[in-house]
């Protein structure tokens, strides 16, 4: 069959892209390599019908072998993930099935193992490469399915032509008149659908579904190998893959106390942006617990408290940060505790009543503009007054980090060379402790990540007694449980650190590379104290470079940044945020009043969405709402064809005049039409079902059972007998085709009569 052998290349290079995400997720790259490999030679080595030149004996070694790896690695290798090992076997698999392709069950059972494949890859997999995989399963992966469909059902009617009309079929051009149909099936139409539809049902599952700790489905397989994540985050996951540099901008600062512009000889910024306090199997959360938030309304600019305490006395220890933000998000940034804040940009901002983090509301479109104020030198006086402004998190009965035994034995050890956590006078002297012991050798920075891990083994734990080596997110991880450890309250800090002060502009530029990690510890009459454990940064930049190759790296790190915040990281606190945004959203739209005007007031708000969405969140949602109103028609139509399926079993209703209008028995008619009609036979009103039976005839040698059925109707709908079973086993095979066989019954097979 012409075709089969593009259908069988499509099949492989599906097999390797699918192969991709698992095989980046443990740098396994010799599995592509090998992949690649193995398709060529079977392309070089395949006979047309897809059968391979190779003797049959090398394709089963090749299969023992595979099987005998995945043994070997499963039970013999440490440490072993073993559904990395499976997507080993498949991938080995795929390269022995390559070499035999010969029929469409082959090829159907190829398509399911890349299938297979690429949900391997969305378990383990946090990195733009499943994207990009997932997208091609969508568009071109979708677009060979429905040629490889049309191809199997082209196959069948041959197929079946040959046992009804053997030694004919060129008599009747079958060949030309079927790759006639193939040729103009309406590829693109049922790949946009399909692709459509994956995508509605694919955001509904994003929604439902949240990744992260504690409202995942596979949040424990994902953390198997997890995802390198890119500038600030407010979902740490500690991952045994290095993380990636930026130099792509953030935000410029430029900070003030009193009258006087600060520099980096006087001044390191602190940013700070959420913070997490429970730990579970090397991810971080916020306490599960109702939150209570702040809310603060931006008057043009109008400098507005965040504090009902009076600090006015204190100017000499406000700091002043007045930030260009050019990387916008949903987080505002700025040293703790923030007092004040004005901005002409922003309407309106929220403030965790917790842990004093500012957020957005409503997130704009274009960068943004504030300058926030906050007081340094905390002291007793200062944070007894912060102290009421804060209402603690409520936590659920029982949740708290869970810190491995050897772990925990380590800690209460440590903190006993420093002083007595029983004591609470002691406990800066020990936060100082632990901070130095980590600041000092054996321990080095490194952005490599956790090391070789054993699978089974806590990530902090492996950190702090084996390895002794990682990044920021390591080191204030470590920190923060060792004080939890040993009673002490500490919770992890995510924001920004450093940057470059350029002295003619007076102001820190923030990069993404300057993300960083801290420690925050709540200490006896001084509240929450910073504390930083990661020792100096290891020399030599990581950044992007120069000139296209370093915009390219830029832009796939800001790339991998958005999937890392906004995919991988989007947890069920995101998702109930997101969908409380909607819920007042709508709630709003429906307090809008009656009437004609609100109606149409309602409806464009609701075509151009809620206001605090981005330009590119606003595109997303008119994607969405798209889907969403195709969806709604197809539901429709599909609930159309029900009723009428269902209306074929009740009886017929009757006139006024009792008269029946169509038996129970003869609305088999009806569906006989609809089908004639989508093959392009359309009876006319005033043709009698006999008269259009006649032409049905002679038109085309397919159709040569329409003049028998139309008898059966009339004896069924006029003469009121039923249909025998024979009748109705021969009605439905003839229904059947008309409706299955995309050639049956059209184009030019009687051309010649």
């Amino acid at each position: 069959m012409p075709g089969g052998r593009r259908i069988r290349i499509g099949v492989m290079l599906l097999a390797i892209v699918n192969m991709l995400p698992a095989v980046e997720a443990d740098q396994s790259w010799w599995l592509p390599a090998v992949a690649l490999i193995a398709a060529l030679v079977s392309c070089g080595l395949a006979a047309p019908d897809g059968s391979s030149r190779l003797p049959a004996s090398i394709l089963y070694t090749g299969v023992f072998a595979s099987v005998a790896i995945l043994i070997f690695e499963m039970f013999f290798v440490t440490p072993s993930v073993h559904i990395l090992d499976l997507a080993h076997f498949m991938g080995l698999l795929c390269c022995c099935k390559f070499f035999d392709l010969r029929t469409n069950r082959d090829i159907g059972l190829m398509a399911v193992i890349a299938f297979l494949l690429l949900v391997i890859g969305a378990l383990v997999s946090g990195t733009l490469v499943f994207a990009a995989a997932v997208i091609v399963d969508a568009t071109l992966g979708v677009w060979w399915l429905v040629i490889f469909h049309v191809r199997c059902q082209t196959e069948s009617i041959l197929n079946r032509r040959r046992a009804a009309i053997p030694g004919r079929l060129a008599d009747f051009g079958v060949t030309e008149q079927v790759d006639g149909v193939t040729r103009r099936s309406r590829h693109l139409g049922v790949v946009t659908a399909s692709a459509a539809g994956m995508v509605a049902v694919s955001a509904v599952l994003f929604v439902a579904v949240p990744r992260g700790l504690g409202g995942s489905l596979f949040g424990k397989i994902r953390q198997v190998v997890a995802a390198p994540i890119t500038g600030f985050t407010d979902q740490v996951v500690l991952g045994d893959s290095g993380l990636f540099q930026s130099s792509a901008p953030v935000m410029r600062v430029r900070v003030t106390r009193g009258d006087r512009v600060l520099d980096d000889g006087e001044y390191e910024p602190y940013l700070r942006g959420a913070t997490q306090e429970v730990y579970t199997n090397g991810a971080w959360q916020r306490t599960p617990a109702q939150s209570f938030i702040y809310e603060y309304r931006l008057n043009g600019g109008a400098t507005v408290p965040l504090t009902s305490a009076n600090f006015s006395d204190r100017s000499d220890s406000i700091l002043s940060q007045e930030v260009w933000l050019d990387d916008i998000g949903p987080y505002l940034f700025a040293e703790y505790p923030p007092i004040a804040i004005s901005s002409g940009d922003f309407v309106v901002i929220e403030r965790d009543a917790d842990n004093w983090s500012l957020r957005l509301k409503y997130v704009p479109d274009d960068a943004g503009h504030y300058v926030v104020f906050s007081l340094m030198d905390v002291d007793a006086g200062a944070a007894d007054a912060l102290a009421r402004e804060t209402v603690p998190r409520v936590p659920s009965r029982g949740f708290a980090s869970k810190i491995p035994k050897n772990l925990e034995q380590f800690a209460i050890e440590l903190a006993g060379r420093y002083g007595d956590p029983a004591l609470p006078e002691d406990h800066e002297a020990i936060a100082r402790g632990i901070e130095s012991f980590l600041q000092s050798e054996p321990f080095t920075y490194s952005l490599e990540g956790g090391g070789d891990r054993p699978i089974d083994r806590d990530p902090v734990e492996h950190f702090l007694l084996d390895s002794r080596r990682g990044h920021c997110e390591y080191f204030a991880s470590a920190m923060t449980l060792v004080c939890q450890a040993n009673g002490i309250s500490a919770r992890l800090v995510s924001g920004y650190y450093g940057g470059e002060f350029e002295a003619d502009k007076g102001h820190f530029q923030i990069r993404r590379k300057d993300a960083h990690a801290w420690v925050e510890v709540r200490l006896p009459d001084r509240g929450w104290v910073k504390f930083d454990p990661s020792p100096p940064r290891e020399s030599g930049d990581a950044s992007a470079g120069f000139g296209l190759l370093g915009d390219l790296k830029d832009l796939y790190e800001t790339l991998q940044l958005k999937w890392s915040a906004f995919v991988v990281a989007f947890d069920s606190d995101i998702r109930d945020e997101l969908v409380g945004h909607f819920g007042r959203w709508f709630l709003n739209l429906k307090e809008g009043g009656q009437g004609a005007q609100s109606f149409w007031r309602a409806a464009k708000s609701l075509i151009w969405g809620p206001e605090f969405l981005s330009a590119g969140q606003r595109l997303l949602y008119w994607v969405v709402l798209c889907l969403w109103i195709a969806l709604a028609l197809l539901l429709m139509r599909t609930l159309w064809i029900v009723l009428l399926m269902i209306r074929a079993y009740l009886p017929a209703p009757k006139t006024s005049t009792s008269t029946l209008v169509r038996r129970p028995e003869a609305r088999f008619y009806d569906h006989l039409l609809m089908l004639l009609a989508g093959k392009g036979y359309k009876k006319t009103p005033e043709a009698t079902p006999r008269e259009f039976a006649g032409r049905l005839v002679r038109a085309h040698p397919d159709l040569s059972e329409v003049g028998e059925i139309t008898e059966w109707f009339y004896a069924a709908q006029f003469g009121r007998i039923g249909l025998a079973s024979d009748r109705r086993r021969r009605l439905k095979e003839f229904l059947q085709r008309l409706r299955e066989e995309p050639s049956f019954g059209v184009g030019r097979i009687n051309s010649k009569q």
